[in-house]
C-alpha cells in the first residue's frame, strides 16, 4: 500500500465477502491510507520494508516470503496489489470445489479494466466492469500455502515457478481484473507519483519504465483501452 487512499475502500469492499483476514503492508502512505487502514477489524497493518537499490526487487522479494506465515492457518492465500481484485461469481464456493479437487494453485485470467472517470462508488465489477483481457495480468494470484514450498515470483508477479505440490486446471473460471485506468487523470496522476519511487537499480534494469511514459502517450494508451473495451 502506498497512498492508496481513495481506492482501498473498493478493495476491501470487493474481498471482505471471500477473505477472511487482510495482511496490508503500508511503504509510508502519507495520504490517510495507514490510518483508514488501522481502523479496520479485519485488518492487520504492517509496514513494507523498501530496501536496496531496487524498489521492483524488494517487492519481489517481500512477494516471494511474506504468504508463508498462512502455512497452517489458511485453506487459500491470495497475493495481489491494490489495485488487483480476484473476481469470481461465488469465490467460496468455487475455492472449496478447487480445494476438493486436489487444486492447490490457480491462474485467474487477466484483464486490464478501463474507465472514462474515477469510479464514485462500487463494487468496480459491477460500477466498472469493461476490460480487455491482458497476458500480462495473467498472473498465479491464489495458491495453498500448506501445499507450496516456494513460490518463485519474477518481477511484478507476472510469471511464477511454484516448487511444491502445484496442481492447477488447464481453465479457470477466476478472473483477475486489474484496475489503473480509472480515468486518464487518475491514472496519469498515478504514474507521476510512482514513478520517482524507482530506485537506480530499477532504472539500470529499466523495470517502472512505463511510470515514465510522456502524458500525451498515457492519455492516447487510456482512449485506446476504451475504444478496445
Amino acid at each position: 500500500v502506498w497512498n492508496e487512499r481513495d481506492i482501498l475502500p473498493f478493495f476491501l469492499e470487493h474481498y471482505r465477502p471471500f477473505v477472511d483476514r487482510f495482511f496490508l503492508y503500508d511503504d509510508g502512505s502519507d495520504d490517510g491510507s495507514a490510518e483508514y487502514l488501522a481502523g479496520q477489524p479485519d485488518v492487520e497493518l504492517r509496514r513494507f520494508q523498501n530496501e536496496g537499490d531496487s524498489f521492483v526487487e524488494a517487492a519481489r522479494d517481500f512477494y516471494n516470503h511474506a504468504w508463508k506465515e498462512s502455512r497452517g492457518a489458511a485453506d487459500w492465500v491470495i497475493v495481489v496489489n491494490i489495485d488487483e481484485l480476484v473476481h469470481h461469481p461465488s469465490p467460496r464456493q468455487a475455492l472449496a470445489e478447487e480445494k476438493q479437487l486436489g487444486r492447490t494453485i490457480i491462474h485467474p485470467r487477466g484483464w486490464d479494466m478501463v474507465t472514462e472517470d474515477f469510479p464514485r462508488e462500487g463494487p468496480l465489477v459491477q460500477t466498472a466492469n469493461r476490460g480487455v483481457h491482458s497476458r500480462g495480468m495473467t498472473k498465479l494470484a491464489i495458491f495453498a500455502p500448506d501445499m507450496i514450498k516456494e513460490i518463485n515470483y519474477g518481477p511484478g508477479r507476472h510469471h511464477a515457478n511454484p516448487v511444491g505440490r502445484a496442481v492447477g486446471a488447464r481453465e479457470t473460471s477466476f478472473d483477475l481484473l486489474h484496475y489503473k485506468h480509472l480515468g486518464e487523470e487518475y491514472l496519469i496522476r498515478r504514474y507521476r507519483e510512482l514513478a520517482p519511487r524507482m530506485k537506480p537499480g530499477d532504472r539500470a534494469k529499466r523495470l517502472g519504465v512505463q511510470y515514465h511514459r510522456e502524458e500525451a502517450e498515457l492519455r492516447e494508451q487510456h482512449r485506446r483501452l476504451l475504444l478496445a473495451a
